[in-house]
């Protein structure tokens, strides 16, 4: 849960219609950091609540306040991040939903819109675009694995599933979307509450909300976070407006965000060393490491330095690569 003495007192609030929100522990900081700066390059001010376990980035400790429980950041003008410690023994990715029911909670009925972006994606398009793309349904994105039809077996033992529960499907889904992202405004509320409540299930059933899967491939088949969203997405009328693959940079043509999807992380990346092995630098990692140096300096200069040098010599031998000169 998050501390309610880590919430901004109503004077501190902000006056913004809309927020941003993430979750973030360990060396996730560094996307997190990625994540901000790019936001602050596409035209975003306002507040973003960045709910995490552990420690504060090591880039905050000069200038992070005491703000309650929590800590208050600002990025720049207009631009604060409002750091609270969340207590759960929940994987954070199956902590989503609790959290901005959380903040709409505590948040004065002003808030209109809600923003949720994993800490390992990158913003591309101007901000403008979030907020209309939010005003017309429940925003999000497909997977790379975009398509389960409404007649495909396990999408079928899904909404078997919610009959057992008595929870009524509302509207059919074809496309499979992913879990990093997501907007809605608070009328739009009851997609989370039924996202939480399927959580609940799922633990009562014996699922182990601590992991990141939940089980094992079998009956209904429910083995993620995501899966228990796009579930979610069928038990509201809400109108839901999507976005192909492409919007995650899974498949080219996409201009809106970049998500570092899969267990290898651009900060954890040794490029020289990858490319070597086949692997140069992707779209991602380069558009990492130029989003890791301004208005916040997630890594030391000559850390950041190494890292821009890496990415351009793994770039130069996946060229070398690609050309057949191995």
């Amino acid at each position: 849960m998050i501390d309610p003495n880590s919430m901004p007192n109503e004077r501190n609030s902000s006056s913004s219609r809309s927020i941003i929100c993430t979750l973030f522990e360990g060396d996730y900081h560094l996307g997190l950091g990625a994540l901000i700066n790019s936001l602050y390059a596409r035209g975003f001010r306002g507040e973003l609540y960045a709910g995490f376990r552990g420690e504060l980035p090591p880039w905050t400790r000069t200038r992070a306040q005491k703000n309650g429980a929590g800590w208050l950041y600002q990025v720049g003008e207009g631009y604060n991040i409002h750091f609270l410690p969340v207590s759960t023994e929940k994987h954070l990715n199956n902590y989503k939903a609790d959290f901005v029911l959380a903040l709409m909670s505590q948040l004065g009925p002003e808030t209109e819109k809600f923003f949720f972006f994993d800490p390992d994606i990158i913003v591309r398009v101007e901000w403008d675009f979030f907020e209309r793309w939010a005003a017309q349904g429940i925003a999000v994105c497909e997977d790379i694995n975009d398509y389960l039809p409404r007649n495909h077996p396990v999408r079928q033992a899904w909404k078997e599933y919610a009959r057992q529960h008595e929870l009524p499907i509302r509207q059919e889904q074809d496309r499979f979307y992913n879990g990093g992202f997501f907007g809605l405004r608070r009328e739009e509320k009851d997609f989370l509450e039924c996202w939480k409540e399927l959580f609940e299930l799922r633990a009562r059933n014996g699922a182990d909300l601590g992991g990141l899967r939940l089980c094992e491939f079998s009956y209904p088949y429910l083995s993620n976070d995501q899966d228990l969203m796009n579930l979610a997405l069928m038990l509201v009328d809400h109108t839901i407006s999507g976005i192909g693959p492409e919007g995650m940079g899974f498949r080219p043509g996409g201009y809106v965000m970049s998500h570092a999807a899969g267990e290898i992380k651009s900060w954890r990346k040794r490029f020289v060393w990858e490319a070597l092995k086949g692997r140069a630098p992707t779209g991602m990692d380069k558009e990492f490491v130029q989003y890791t140096r301004t208005p916040i300096e997630v890594c030391s200069g000559p850390q950041l330095a190494l890292k821009r040098m890496a990415v351009k010599v793994g770039s130069l031998i996946g060229r070398f690569y690609a050309r057949g000169g191995v």
